[in-house]
């Protein structure tokens, strides 16, 4: 981009034009998302204390509205038909892990029952052998989770799911 007809210097014309270099003709700052990894949009969405996107407050907040269906098409039911308020218990195989309490109501609002039963998970409690390997793996929770929602990779979002403290004779284990 050439500056016309400024009444700069040399070097005030220098440092106008090195700012205006990465603009385009509409304003916006053009970037290379391979350089920083961040896209200008997810920087005005509300964030969690990780600086993570908190997705749930940017659709409560109405700054976003999330697709029924993971894939985009359209969905035989509409979500806020099928809402399940429930938080499911999710228990651990590890006894000094967490068990996870799985908030239903967050994810039926925002997809269509169809996105997550009878695959990946079958509606029966306690009919599904999910494992973290696989979650890590894209499967069960994974399967949103790291490309469309948080990630679960990082340590620190353990405690985003593992919040129950397992009881051992009516006392929490110490952790």
């Amino acid at each position: 981009m050439r500056v016309i007809g400024s009444q700069c210097d040399a070097s005030q014309e220098a440092m106008l034009e090195a700012l205006l270099k990465d603009m385009n003709v509409y304003g916006y700052v053009e970037r290379e998302l391979e350089s920083d990894g961040k896209v200008p949009a997810f920087e005005l969405l509300p964030k969690d204390r990780f600086g993570l996107i908190n997705w749930t407050k940017a659709e409560a907040d109405g700054l976003i509205s999330p697709r029924s269906t993971i894939d985009g098409s359209a969905p035989d039911e509409e979500p806020a038909e099928s809402f399940f308020e429930n938080i499911i218990l999710l228990q651990t195989a590890v006894h000094f892990m967490p068990d996870v309490l799985f908030p239903h109501g967050i994810h039926s609002n925002m997809i269509s029952c169809e996105s997550c039963h009878p695959e990946p998970f079958k509606e029966k409690n306690g009919s599904n052998d999910i494992k973290m390997t696989e979650i890590f793996e894209g499967k069960w929770c994974g399967k949103c989770h790291g490309k469309v929602a948080f990630p679960v990779t990082r340590f620190f979002n353990c405690r985003r799911c593992h919040v129950m403290r397992k009881t051992a004779f009516g006392k929490p284990y110490s952790q």
